[in-house]
């Protein structure tokens, strides 16, 4: 049973776990809880793996690119689950201010080059060609479901809300984005609006920057 407010000494000492696995939409926040346990359990490591990997320290997995498998997960190591819910369209605001070209006061054109080479938007290289065809793959029932879904962030709340969440085998609890407001870490969204895609991306671990 974790205890006292996400994050608070109280929570972080009631985190009897091997493997902690953060995750949710990409752009809710999972980096920042991620990084937020990193230096909060001193004997852990910090991992972007397979989530059903085994390690001999105990391990936070930071693994928004994995939500699909979560259900899949056993009990023989003591595992917690930490979904980080944002809400969607902030979300998707987020998803639409990390690649140039529909970044605030660029063309919108489809495509920009960087080295030569065509970069896709987020929506088209991390939904459209990653994240909904693993969802089609694992959830084959609900796959006309899936399909009608145009964003990430929808996608993953409802099958984590309709499917994934009463199929939970291993521990798991739901961190509110609203919750990370009150952290030193945190940086207010006023802070933030006006910086560059540079500063965007290069924030780095003491800054929440989604």
């Amino acid at each position: 049973m974790l205890k006292g407010k996400p994050f608070s000494n109280e929570w972080i000492d009631s985190l009897k776990y091997r493997k902690i696995i953060v995750t949710g939409a990409q752009r809710s926040g999972t980096r920042f809880v991620g990084m937020l346990l990193n230096d909060a359990l001193k004997d852990f490591k910090y991992m972007n793996k397979g989530i059903h990997s085994l390690y001999k320290h105990p391990t936070v997995f930071h693994a928004p690119a994995q939500s699909h498998l979560i259900q899949t997960l056993e009990t023989e190591i003591q595992t917690l689950v930490i979904w980080v819910d944002r809400n969607s369209e902030d979300v998707i605001a987020s998803e639409d201010k990390i690649y140039p070209h529909i970044y605030p006061g660029k063309p919108k054109v489809k495509h920009y080059k960087i080295a030569g080479k065509p970069i896709m938007s987020w929506h088209e290289r991390c939904f459209e060609n990653e994240e909904k065809p693993k969802y089609l793959e694992m959830f084959p029932k609900h796959e006309e479901k899936i399909k009608s879904f145009d964003r990430n962030v929808h996608m993953k709340k409802w099958v984590w809300e309709n499917i994934q969440r009463d199929k939970m085998e291993v521990d798991f609890v739901e961190v509110k984005y609203e919750s990370l407001k009150d952290l030193d870490e945190f940086v207010p969204k006023e802070k933030r609006k006006h910086w560059t895609l540079k500063q965007v991306r290069e924030s780095g671990r003491n800054a929440y920057h989604n």
